[in-house]
């Protein structure tokens, strides 16, 4: 029921997004065919963070429920633009269970997913610190003293932090995350 008040809302929130992505776009036409570049780019940038924002409230739905006994935070969402750190989109939900916590966040359209990839491709590094691979409903999960990454879709970074809990709740909620759904949003 949560999943589907929340689609609900993305669905009737998503014609104000694309009214001011569309709106900010023309103005940023407008500007640029006046000469006035600056101005044009503060519309182009905030137009992008426009989408960024609505891909993150998309992304919250993938964030699995609370398993049986747990507690779940609401999910957040944050973007930055290029300038802070190159940028992203990531979401994120806190998970307790009476002195056990454990935090998910899925992030993407960030340059530092890319040092991520390359780790989890090459199996000696990640092996040389502990970690250790795991299939989990078809996708490639890396385990560390720290949690569970995977890089879905070569787009999404779904990080898994261990906080208070355990390996064996680490690989319980990474068995309630979506991969295929995750990995097909746009």
């Amino acid at each position: 029921m949560k999943k589907l008040l929340l689609i609900a809302t993305l669905i009737m929130s998503l014609p104000t997004f694309a009214d001011e992505v569309e709106e900010s776009v023309e103005q940023a036409m407008d500007l640029y065919k006046k000469g006035q570049a600056q101005q044009a780019i503060t519309q182009l940038e905030y137009a992008a963070q426009l989408i960024r924002q609505q891909r993150g409230e998309g992304l919250k739905g993938f964030l699995p429920a609370a398993l049986s006994g747990w507690k779940a935070e609401d999910a957040e969402s944050q973007t930055a633009g290029a300038a802070m750190f190159g940028g992203g989109t990531s979401v994120s939900r806190e998970y307790s269970k009476g002195d056990s916590s454990i935090s998910i966040s899925i992030v993407t359209d960030s340059p530092l997913l890319q040092s991520v990839m390359m780790m989890l491709s090459n199996p000696m590094m990640f092996q040389s610190q502990g970690a250790k691979l795991k299939m989990i409903k078809g996708q490639q999960v890396m385990l560390n003293k720290d949690g569970a990454m995977a890089v879905v879709n070569n787009t999404y970074l779904v990080q898994i932090d261990m906080g208070s809990g355990t390996e064996e709740d680490v690989l319980a909620y990474a068995k309630e995350i979506d991969y295929a759904g995750i990995g097909s949003y746009k």
